[in-house]
């Protein structure tokens, strides 16, 4: 684990006026899983706001020295190229050459072409893209836990996590108030479920602000308004959040997701936990 350098939580310092607050860790990946909701996938605005927020995090990572290793590996225009590739080829042998060659032409057999590519899609996406077979949304309040029925039925449809040294990150809808929010509950590992929808706040924040707490990191600068919170573990979302204190990088480097070991007894540290506001924290880990 590394040495903090400096336990500070000055708004007037970042990495590119006070970088002997900082380590260089060279690029080190924090390892994600990325899933889909098939009405976030299904969804041009929404599919291409959900890779926004990707591209965001890892933005920000990279300004700290981090990166993030995402999986699948897919970028988002080529994403469904192969699948659709797959089916177009599948189509074309069920028509003669001369229809086949008229494959680029408007009309029935487009419409038909384009059938096939999103059938294949959907009985393809689960085991090959993270698409997943779950539509509507998670209830989130405002304040306090989600109801655990909705949790369940979310992480059902992920089948078996490969890896779970990769922090699971899903896109789907959630009602009741916040845009993200991380799951931190026994029966898993911390995970994290960002809605997508596009709103006025800073895509770049929201889904590095939700890593952040699957890393352990608690809210900052809760009393600090608008013109003065800078902190992406701000508890608000808005443009003007743009900086982690060094310290929280090296949260981030330490966590299972990266460079760490898994938490131990997580749960319970965050359940006994009688932690001040505006602690670093949500849970202490063993040095």
């Amino acid at each position: 684990m590394t040495s903090f350098l400096d336990f500070n939580k000055d708004p007037a310092n970042d990495i590119d006026n006070k970088p002997q607050q900082y380590h260089n860790f060279g690029g080190k990946g924090v390892r994600v899983q990325v899933y889909w909701a098939a009405d976030i996938w299904r969804d041009v605005s929404l599919w291409n706001n959900s890779w926004a927020l990707l591209k965001g995090a890892d933005e920000i990572l990279r300004k700290y020295t981090l990166a993030l290793d995402m999986l699948p590996l897919q970028t988002e225009p080529a994403a469904l190229a192969s699948t659709k590739e797959k089916a177009t080829r599948k189509f074309d042998k069920t028509v003669d050459k001369q229809v086949a060659r008229q494959k680029k032409a408007k009309g029935e057999v487009a419409k038909k072409q384009t059938e096939a590519a999103a059938k294949a899609i959907e009985e393809q996406g689960h085991a090959a893209r993270g698409l997943l077979d779950f539509s509507g949304s998670v209830h989130v309040p405002m304040e306090g836990e989600a109801p655990i029925d909705g949790l369940t039925a979310l992480r059902k449809s992920l089948g078996t996590v490969p890896d779970e040294t990769r922090m699971v990150v899903v896109f789907a809808h959630i009602d009741g108030g916040p845009n993200g929010y991380t799951v931190l509950r026994q029966e898993w590992l911390p995970w994290v479920i960002a809605d997508p929808t596009p709103t006025q706040d800073n895509p770049k924040t929201l889904l590095i602000h939700e890593m952040g707490h699957a890393c352990r990191l608690n809210h900052q600068q809760s009393d600090a308004g608008s013109a003065t919170a800078k902190n992406i573990m701000y508890p608000l979302d808005f443009k003007g959040l743009t900086q982690l204190w060094g310290w929280q990088v090296d949260t981030i480097y330490d966590s299972y997701w990266c460079n760490g070991r898994k938490p131990t007894n997580w749960w319970d540290r965050i359940s006994n936990a009688k932690l001040p506001p505006d602690h670093p924290f949500l849970w202490e880990e063993p040095p």
